[in-house]
C-alpha cells in the first residue's frame, strides 16, 4: 500500500490539473506570494566588493487590467548576513507581470520599482555593535513559468534580476546590490 501512495497521489493532483483553466482574464484579483534565496554581489564606492545570501519573501494584491496582463502592489521583506552583519529591509512599488499564451502552462515576464527603508546591524573591527538606517530605491525584472492547478491557483516559477540601491541616513556612501535570484510562489485569482 505504500507503494501505491505516491501514485495515487499523482493521479490526484493530475485530475486536478486537467480540470483547470487559466484565469488571467480582465477585472480577476489577485493574491500572491513568493520566496526566494538570492546570491548577491555588494559594489561600494570605497572598498572592494563583498558576497553574501539574501532570503526574501514577497506578497501583494494585483488585477487584471487586461487578458494577460497584470498590474500588483507587492511587498517585499528581505534578511540577509555576511559574518557578523546583518540588513532587514521592507519594500514596497508597481509592479506589472504580462502572461504569454492562453493554456494552462503560461510563460510571462514581469518587472517593477519599489522603495523602503532597511535596518543594518553591524560589527566594526575591534568595536561593538553599530546600528544605521537606510533609505532604498529597488528595481527588478524576471521571466517565469505558471502553472495553473485549478481555476483559482497557479504555482509560479521565475529567475529575476534585482538592484537594490543603500542610501545611509547618516551621510555615509551609498551601495548597490545586484543580483540574480529564483522564486517559487503560489498566485490565487478571485
Amino acid at each position: 500500500m505504500k507503494k501505491l501512495k505516491p501514485l495515487f497521489t499523482l493521479i490526484l493532483f493530475s485530475i486536478f490539473a486537467l480540470n483547470a483553466t487559466p484565469q488571467t482574464e480582465k477585472g480577476k484579483f489577485i493574491l500572491g506570494g513568493d520566496m526566494n534565496f538570492t546570491q548577491s554581489s555588494t559594489s561600494y564606492s570605497d572598498s572592494p566588493s563583498d558576497k553574501y545570501k539574501v532570503v526574501k519573501f514577497t506578497a501583494g494584491p494585483g488585477l487584471m487590467i487586461a487578458r494577460n496582463l497584470a498590474i500588483g502592489l507587492p511587498f517585499s521583506f528581505s534578511v540577509s548576513s555576511e559574518n557578523q552583519n546583518r540588513n532587514t529591509a521592507l519594500l514596497a512599488g508597481p509592479s506589472m507581470q504580462l502572461y504569454i499564451g492562453k493554456d494552462k502552462l503560461k510563460p510571462f515576464l514581469n518587472g517593477g520599482i519599489g522603495i523602503g527603508l532597511a535596518k543594518e546591524e553591524y560589527i566594526p573591527y575591534g568595536s561593538t555593535t553599530q546600528t544605521s538606517k537606510q533609505n532604498l530605491f529597488a528595481y527588478q525584472a524576471g521571466a517565469g513559468l505558471s502553472f495553473f492547478i485549478n481555476n483559482w491557483l497557479s504555482l509560479e516559477f521565475q529567475e529575476s534580476y534585482s538592484s537594490v540601491k543603500y542610501k545611509p541616513a547618516s551621510g555615509q556612501d551609498s551601495y548597490t546590490e545586484t543580483g540574480w535570484s529564483f522564486h517559487v510562489g503560489l498566485e490565487l485569482f478571485l
